[in-house]
């Protein structure tokens, strides 16, 4: 009871629910920005906060891929490119070998790519999950499109760690 006899109410904590306030919490270290990332990626499935290619940058630095804006500069040139598998077509030639259409990301821009069949036989093993992913081939250009014909195809952490390039996992 209070000084003027009347009965105290009884705490009905937080909202009037009766609940508590949970104890202070310590306060928390800094993340640093690429674990924060990473560890974005592992939780979400996927990055909110950047591009997924931000995750490579130490190894895109080494290996230094023409950035998809720039692929119409190298019309005729054989250039290395880096990105993300986003999309992909499988077809049949008229002589109904498979080859592929595939769309890569590379945070610039988008590659346009062009897997003729024997090129598609020794990369298809490899086109599974996201990537990223490394291409060499020659930059084509018709009707102001411009395409990448693939040469050559590898996931870019395991051309990283054969040349012994900087490399972390997501």
């Amino acid at each position: 009871m209070d000084a003027e006899g009347r009965r105290a109410a009884p705490d009905q904590g937080v909202l009037g629910l009766g609940l508590t306030s949970p104890a202070a919490l310590p306060p928390l270290a800094e993340y640093d920005g690429d674990r924060q990332l990473r560890d974005e990626y592992a939780v979400l499935g996927y990055l909110a906060s950047c591009h997924p290619m931000a995750l490579f940058a130490a190894t895109l630095r080494a290996v230094r891929p023409v950035p998809a804006p720039e692929l119409l500069r190298h019309v005729g040139k054989v250039v290395a490119c880096a990105g993300m598998l986003t999309t992909g077509k499988p077809v049949h030639t008229i002589h109904d070998e498979p080859m592929e259409f595939v769309t890569f990301d590379d945070g610039a821009g988008l590659i346009e790519t062009v897997l003729f069949p024997e090129v598609y036989r020794r990369a298809a093993p490899l086109l599974f999950g996201p990537g990223p992913y490394l291409l060499r081939g020659k930059v084509e250009e018709s009707y102001g499109a411009v395409t990448l014909t693939v040469t050559a195809l590898e996931r870019l952490d395991r051309y990283a760690k054969r040349r012994g390039l900087p490399w972390q996992e997501t």
